[in-house]
């Protein structure tokens, strides 16, 4: 394997011998890819030469594993490793097995696509970073990059390549980063829970249950049906649209709750007030193939929460995790769709980047900036600056009893008790 020579400030988080121990990997390619080098940066056979120099040497040696570690000079990272079989090898959409991840290819899943020489070494069905709205490793050069970048600025990533003859099954994990120091200041109060029992009548407790009146039976219900026919002689009210979910931090939560990915989204976007914009909700485990699609890959829905304007992508903006600054009005959706090869790809779903994001639905989305993401049920919110804390809750020491009254002499003490007289004995006559 040829030595990297520019790998200064590429190391990552990890030792490198750590890593590959702890794995069971060995290191077989290592590669800086430069911003300002719009030539295939990638050696031409991947997965280390065997010793023609015409072949992988992990597709010949029976590899069980391969890992892509890669690091970004502002930081950002990513690793995966993964179980092979001789079946996964220069072929398309045969999915390799997740066996462990971090950083952003935590949200990736195992990759779609394994080739030795193929134009698409590595690739995965949605994959997205800070750089790049569909993450792939590419000898098709895009923005400097070979893995698709989408957003400039990145100028050096190191990306270094593993594989491994032996089973990985067992390996043992990357030992855990120690946790951050805990703030010195008093913890806040955890927020309500959504439903709290007995309401009081209507609007007082608008915000906490989305059916409210002065009986009990009133708290609970999760249909306006059943918000209307909770008790005979009492007033409930279905108020669902006042409800805000932020309180309660369930977003997640309702939207699995609810059946399929248009009503759910519509749904829980409905929840949302259009002031501050909330984290995101990656919503992996929702994820669902929208049906048939004509390209080489299919094209997947989530249901989470994502922060995107009209022209970026929710991985670039701070709640994503990215560093760019907002281009005009913020919206927080509820629904994406993303594909391989783009949403066009999909047979009943479409995308247009001139669709309003307001307008924006699941069989219509908007792309933002690009179809290979899109976005769908989406209301206005503002990104509140982090760097700008909030004054902090006023510290309220625990009670304490007061010290006991001082005795009422302090100056004096008691007198000392007289000694005991000592009697002499008697002497005998």
């Amino acid at each position: 394997m040829p030595a990297n020579a520019d790998t200064s400030g590429l190391s990552g988080s990890t030792d490198e011998s750590l890593f590959s121990s702890s794995h069971g990997l060995t290191l077989v390619d290592d590669v800086t890819d430069h911003e300002s080098v719009i030539s295939d940066e990638l050696p031409a056979v991947l997965w280390g030469k065997d010793a023609g120099g015409n072949a992988s040497k992990c597709k010949s040696n029976g590899a069980t594993a391969v890992g892509l570690w890669v690091v970004y000079e502002n930081g950002l990272e990513g690793y995966g490793v993964y179980g092979v079989t001789s079946s996964n090898w220069d072929a398309s959409n045969v999915a390799s097995s997740l066996v462990t991840s971090s950083g952003f290819l935590a949200s990736c899943g195992a990759p779609s696509f394994l080739h030795t020489q193929n134009n698409l070494p590595m690739a995965w069905s949605a994959c997205t970073n800070t750089f790049s709205t569909n993450f792939d490793v590419d000898h098709t050069v895009n923005g400097g990059s070979n893995w698709r970048a989408s957003s400039s600025g990145w100028s050096r990533a190191r990306l270094r390549f593993y594989c491994s003859t032996s089973a990985v099954a067992c390996a043992a994990p990357l030992p855990p980063s120690p946790p951050p120091p805990l703030p010195l200041s008093p913890p806040s109060s955890p927020p309500p829970p959504l439903h709290q029992g007995a309401m009081a009548a209507c609007p007082s407790n608008a915000g906490t249950e989305p059916c409210c009146g002065n009986d009990s039976r009133c708290a609970g219900q999760t249909t306006e049906a059943a918000c209307v026919a909770a008790c005979s002689g009492c007033d409930c009210t279905w108020v669902a649209t006042t409800v805000d979910t932020r309180a309660s931090g369930t977003r997640a939560s309702i939207a699995r709750a609810l059946d399929d990915d248009e009503t759910r989204a519509s749904t829980l976007a409905r929840a949302l007030d259009d002031d501050e914009c909330g984290a995101t909700i990656e919503g992996t485990d929702t994820k669902t193939q929208t049906g048939e699609y004509t390209g080489p890959l299919p094209v997947y829905s989530f249901v989470g929460l994502y922060i995107v304007t009209q022209t970026q992508v929710h991985a670039v903006l701070a709640p994503g995790g990215g560093s760019e600054t907002p281009d005009g009005q913020t919206y927080e959706c509820t629904g994406r769709l993303t594909g391989g090869y783009g949403v066009s790809q999909a047979v009943d779903v479409s995308c247009s980047q001139s669709t309003h994001p307001l307008d924006a639905t699941y069989t219509n989305a908007f792309g933002a900036g690009t179809c290979y993401s899109a976005y769908y049920s989406c209301t206005t919110c503002t990104i509140v600056d982090a760097s700008v804390s909030p004054p902090p809750s006023p510290f309220i020491p625990p009670f304490s009893p007061p010290p006991p009254p001082p005795l009422a002499c302090p100056c004096r003490r008691a007198p000392a008790p007289p000694a005991p007289l000592l009697r002499r004995p008697i002497p005998s006559r």
